[in-house]
């Protein structure tokens, strides 16, 4: 009677680690939600002329951030980002578009999602055959009475289902940012860390000054002025 007491207990323990292990393999492969409905886009959303000309607008908005200069006029610009638009630029497998859209090995379906203030960016993670979704929920601003600063609330990291480990993410937006003339400082937040990202970080006198970077209304924004010939 014994030895089959031992049996049924060995039989509950491997049934629940059995169980654990399901749910927890099920969660990590879980899509989140946002990350689903981003697949599907609105239809003139689909067409590949909108991925070229969110790509153009990408391109002009990077070169006013980093060469404004050379290539932005004196004067005041805005770009403005919907989700659809930055889906459709990051789907197309054209290889016009993929000059400038981000690759990375073993990294596939990126997508993005806004919901009120805040950003979401995911994207389906290989190791082998078994992939996870790896999303990441931040908000971004324009901090106050500092040139050229922005502050970055990580709200949540996940894989999958499950919460994931912010401090990567830190560290590759730091290492970034140094490798782009800015710079990440981070602190604790009330609830998240906190990043107080400044830019153009080797300039006494910037040419550049931000006006405006922030998720609202179901779009990015982000607004500047060139400060040539001031």
């Amino acid at each position: 009677m014994r030895r089959w007491a031992w049996v049924k207990a060995a039989l509950l323990v491997l049934a629940l680690v059995g169980a654990v292990w399901g749910v927890l393999a099920w969660l990590v492969s879980r899509e989140p939600d946002w990350y689903a409905r981003a697949a599907a886009v609105a239809p003139q959303a689909d067409d590949p002329a909108v991925a070229y000309d969110t790509q153009t607008r990408l391109s002009e908005l990077l070169l006013a951030i980093s060469e404004p200069v050379t290539v932005t006029e004196p004067g005041e610009w805005q770009f403005s980002f919907s989700p659809d638009e930055l889906n459709a630029f990051l789907r197309e497998d054209d290889d016009r578009v993929m000059i400038l859209r981000p690759k990375w090995d073993n990294v596939t379906d990126l997508r993005v999602g806004v919901d009120g203030d805040r950003l979401r960016v995911g994207a389906r993670v290989w190791r082998g055959a078994a992939s996870a979704v790896m999303s990441v929920e931040l908000r971004v601003w324009l901090v106050a009475g500092e040139p050229n600063t922005i502050g970055v609330e990580l709200v949540d990291v996940r894989q999958g289902g499950l919460p994931w480990f912010k401090r990567w993410l830190m560290d590759s937006m730091t290492a970034f940012a140094a490798k782009h003339d800015a710079e990440v400082q981070w602190y604790r937040g009330a609830t998240n860390p906190v990043g107080i990202c400044r830019l153009r970080v080797s300039q006494s006198q910037p040419d550049l000054s931000l006006s405006a970077v922030e998720v609202a209304s179901g779009r990015l924004t982000v607004s500047g002025r060139a400060l040539v010939g001031r």
